[in-house]
């Protein structure tokens, strides 16, 4: 998993808010950890992480995990339960989705950096392929339901 160079405290949740809230005003320069986002963002690389009011499929977005560390993955989507928005995301590398993370875990998206260029202005194909896993999980998940609903 990336991860991101950000001091840990038992705390996260202020952090997180503070972090999110430093973003929206200026850009955050972070250093990546890792190497699930390459040859997208290599590991080392600088970055710059803005929070927006909107992400989009496709969007590189920075986020805290439950195990307390901070993540640079993509999203691939975002869906309303009880009030709350959660969104659902994927590092380049991995066989399979991350858990869902609240909106409240989400600190901001890449908006420049030494990155490469398509993880700042993400282009449409990212996007749509972003969507369309998205679609796949959700339909993989509501066609589980019906089947156990049948047993």
């Amino acid at each position: 998993s990336c991860k991101l160079v950000i001091m840990h405290s038992s705390k996260k949740q202020a952090i997180d808010k503070a972090l999110k809230s430093l973003a929206g005003e200026e850009a955050l320069l972070v250093r990546i950890n890792g190497r699930c986002m390459m040859p997208l963002i290599e590991d080392g690389e600088m970055i710059q992480i803005r929070s927006q009011r909107n992400y989009l499929p496709g969007d590189v977005l920075i986020k805290r995990v439950n195990s307390g560390q901070l993540v640079a993955h993509r999203l691939l989507g975002a869906y309303p339960r009880s009030g709350n928005l959660y969104y659902i995301t994927r590092a380049d590398n991995a066989g399979r989705e991350d858990g869902a993370v609240a909106e409240g875990q989400i600190i901001g998206k890449i908006v420049g950096g030494d990155c490469m260029h398509e993880a700042i202005h993400v282009p449409l194909s990212a996007r749509l392929n972003a969507v369309g896993h998205f679609f796949l999980l959700i339909s993989r998940r509501l066609g589980r339901r019906l089947f156990s609903a049948h047993k």
